[in-house]
């Protein structure tokens, strides 16, 4: 599962590097915040399925991971950051933390 953490969240990296909405230019936005919601809350299973991290050090890193994923967005041409994908980055997180004791 440690191997999965990291696999998935290269995969959100390269995801968010591509350049303006050439990958996401059909998807409306309430899909758009599905996808944040169910990346960050499969990124948390794995977080806590592979590593023993309280619940707040889990929401800490889960923070810090969105905030470093919108902030690296400001400098891919055609994106920008946004709080409102950075807070449904977070749910998603917290969702998971929510179910798995």
């Amino acid at each position: 599962m440690k191997k999965l953490f990291f696999v998935w969240l290269f995969v959100l990296l390269v995801l968010t590097s591509i350049p303006g909405n050439n990958l996401l230019q059909p998807v409306k936005a309430a899909e758009s915040y599905l996808l944040h919601f169910f990346f960050y809350a499969t990124l948390m299973l794995f977080l806590k399925a592979g590593y023993r991290v309280s619940f707040w050090k889990a929401l800490i890193i889960i923070i810090l991971i969105g905030a470093i994923d919108e902030a690296h967005q400001a400098f891919i041409p055609g994106r920008c950051p946004d709080m409102l994908d950075l807070l449904t980055d977070i749910a998603g997180g917290v969702f998971t933390l929510c179910m798995i004791p």
